[in-house]
């Protein structure tokens, strides 16, 4: 199936994962729509997208704290769109902290970002009409965390173990509305955020975390694409991994 002329919203557009992923369906032809922030990032990030393609691109700052905030947000868009055909969910933050440090402010921010808006934006995404012929897509982006019980993880691996099982709930309850919900579990991947993951831990070669190197964020993103492609997916409620021969 083709995705010109749907419209995708972007959370967390601005990181890596989030640029490639924009400037890839720009070129496929998609109306984008870029959600962060910074402003500086997004506006130039949108310029690039206005140079790709001649789609009807938008950019919303948003400051996912503010949880109360997303609805208002949201129903802006939908007056604009007919239809959000395809949420994905890109934005993270990965704090490192021992656990008998971590405090409750620290977890709330970390929940709020990595979980409460993604629960947020896919309520309100779900309200939307699908057809059997014309499936909605919600995509998250969680991470290897979830799995490895790493030290100083604690925030962080909860708020994707939260994730992951919002998707899979998301998914048995939105089937019959024609949306399909799925994430992603990638390891480390090739972005700044996982290169200053890298630095703090005092690890210079990622191979010696990983055999099989970075995730580099078009391996991500072209899954997304294949996804969200499909004419009649069949697939919903999954986690896929791509997890850097990490086992």
């Amino acid at each position: 199936m083709s995705i010109t002329n749907n419209t995708y919203l972007i959370i967390g557009a601005t990181g890596g994962i989030g640029i490639d992923l924009a400037h890839t369906l720009a070129k496929q032809k998609a109306n984008i729509i870029i959600s962060g922030s910074n402003n500086s990032k997004l506006d130039k990030l949108y310029n690039e997208l206005q140079k790709i393609s001649n789609c009807d691109h938008s950019r919303e700052q948003l400051d996912l704290n503010n949880i109360n905030d997303i609805e208002h947000v949201f129903n802006k868009l939908r007056t604009k769109y007919k239809r959000i055909d395809g949420l994905i969910y890109c934005a993270g933050i990965a704090p490192l902290c021992p656990s008998f440090l971590t405090k409750y402010n620290d977890m709330i921010k970390t929940f709020n970002i990595n979980y409460f808006a993604f629960v947020e934006f896919a309520r309100l995404f779900a309200k939307q009409t699908f057809t059997k012929d014309n499936m909605g897509h919600i995509i998250a982006i969680s991470s290897i965390s979830s799995t490895l019980n790493e030290k100083g993880r604690l925030s962080y691996s909860s708020s994707k173990i939260a994730l992951e099982t919002s998707v899979k709930l998301f998914a048995k309850e939105l089937i019959a509305r024609n949306i399909c919900v799925n994430a992603i579990r990638p390891a480390i991947v090739n972005t700044e955020l996982g290169q200053n993951y890298l630095e703090i831990i005092g690890e210079n070669n990622i191979n010696h975390i990983q055999p099989l190197g970075y995730i580099e964020t078009n391996e991500i993103n072209e899954l997304i694409l294949y996804i969200i492609s499909q004419k009649r997916p069949k697939t919903t409620g999954t986690i896929f991994d791509i997890n850097g021969g990490i086992l």
